[in-house]
């Protein structure tokens, strides 16, 4: 997982790539190592 390009939050708000800034602001950059490979498990085929 590279980068997201839609999110949505529990409470049901969503965002995309439209509503956040272009440079620096990728959510999967936020993440942990270990939270990123727990979210790429659960996403895999």
């Amino acid at each position: 997982m590279a980068h997201c390009v839609h999110c949505q939050a529990p409470d049901g708000e969503q965002a995309g790539l439209e509503h956040w800034q272009r440079y620096g602001t990728n959510p999967t950059d936020l993440l942990s190592l270990w939270e990123r490979s727990q979210l790429e498990r659960l996403l895999a085929p």
